[in-house]
């Protein structure tokens, strides 16, 4: 098993997972704030900026 002992090996996989979740969640971050930005631009053409009509 690559020559680690069995709480090495879970210890180090551990961390790797951690790497590996926190990169993905930068990633779905900069998605999101990506699509957001392209969906808040299609409502504010579509139905104008928010509260112009005076109700909140």
């Amino acid at each position: 098993m690559l020559g680690l002992s069995k709480s090495e090996f879970l210890f180090y996989g551990g961390i790797s997972f951690m790497a590996i979740a926190a990169a993905a969640g930068v990633w779905c971050g900069f998605i999101f704030r990506m699509t957001g930005r392209k969906i808040n631009r299609e409502l504010q053409q579509e139905y104008g900026e928010w509260g112009s009509s005076g109700a909140k």
